[in-house]
């Protein structure tokens, strides 16, 4: 099978990725429920603003993908926190064992994840988007037997975006999913 341009460019380039993700991870707390660690926004620009600029200047993509549960607050209502909770791990779980060793899963502190695609296109990452949503939908919770959906919002740099812009712009497609029903994936124009 051939790599894609977005796999090869992960070849190439595949120490800078690794710092890349080693300097993202650096400091972030874990959280217990997820086993993920928590997206802080502060420190998430401060690392990140410098990641796009060196991925930019090599032509490296970076891609940021948004997955917000979908009518969480009636999983608490009807089901109870404990389901909530478990919901949340289940999903965090999944997330994590989608995605490659180098990319970031982040717990964002409430029914949201953040990933960071390191090396990987907007094609790529709403290819991954689309299966994490699907694999989601299949969990099979004790405690939550409706199950759980996620809208995801997919966006990838324009120009010379910052870390903040980027996240709003994944924020906003993953609004528009929810907006169209949810269990989707949008991907910023």
């Amino acid at each position: 099978m051939k790599a894609s341009h977005s796999e090869g460019r992960w070849t190439e380039h595949h120490d800078l990725i690794l710092r890349a993700a080693e300097r993202l991870r650096r400091g972030l707390p874990r959280h217990p429920l997820t086993g993920l660690p928590a997206f802080r926004a502060a420190r998430y620009a401060d690392a990140m603003d410098p990641v796009l600029a060196e991925f930019g200047a090599v032509g490296l993509p970076v891609s940021m993908v948004l997955a917000d549960l979908d009518q969480f607050g009636v999983v608490n209502e009807n089901f109870g926190r404990v389901a909530g909770d478990e919901a949340l791990g289940a999903v965090g779980h999944c997330l994590r064992d989608l995605v490659r060793p180098l990319d970031l899963v982040l717990w964002s502190g409430s029914d949201a994840f953040v990933l960071v695609l390191l090396g990987a296109d907007l094609g790529v990452s709403a290819t991954r988007a689309e299966r994490a949503r699907a694999t989601v939908r299949q969990l099979h919770l004790r405690s939550v037997p409706t199950g759980v959906s996620a809208s995801f919002g997919v966006a990838a740099p324009v120009g010379a975006d910052t870390a903040g812009e980027l996240i709003e712009r994944a924020f906003a497609a993953g609004q528009r999913a929810k907006e169209w029903g949810g269990d989707r994936v949008e991907v910023a124009p």
